[in-house]
């Protein structure tokens, strides 16, 4: 089982959100007790609003990277999702950041299997309640 690395915090509410949706998901495709393997990297989300109000995106980068390559290096996490939506716009930042698949929840399925490698594909499938076909 793949671990999903989440940077959440921006708010807490939407990051519950993300992880409770990631849970329903892998509990309905495997069944039982079964719950994802996550590592959770909150943020404080005032650290992030200062700039975000400013549409300050490259400042707001500087707080995202750094949590993107901790859940990467000393998390283990073999995908990365980010659980805001306004703050996609650093997407390439982060992907930048790691060497890990960043899932971009903003771009469909089919757009980024054309452009990302086998990698991101099967970390989406494992995570993604879009992606099954049954």
């Amino acid at each position: 089982m793949k671990t999903i690395g989440l940077i959440g915090g921006m708010s807490w509410e939407s990051t519950v959100e993300y992880y409770r949706i990631i849970n329903q998901e892998m509990n309905r495709r495997t069944g039982r007790l079964n719950s994802a393997k996550i590592i959770l990297n909150s943020i404080n989300f005032e650290d992030v609003a200062k700039h975000f109000s400013r549409e300050r995106w490259d400042l707001t980068a500087k707080v995202l990277t750094p949590a993107a390559a901790r859940l990467m290096s000393a998390g283990g996490a073999n995908c990365i999702l980010l659980c805001t939506n306004t703050l996609h716009v650093n997407a390439n930042d982060i992907k930048n950041a790691v060497s890990i698949p960043f899932i971009h929840i903003a771009l469909p399925l089919p757009m980024q299997s054309k452009k990302q490698d086998s990698k991101r594909q099967l970390c989406w499938e494992q995570v993604s309640p879009w992606s099954r076909t049954s």
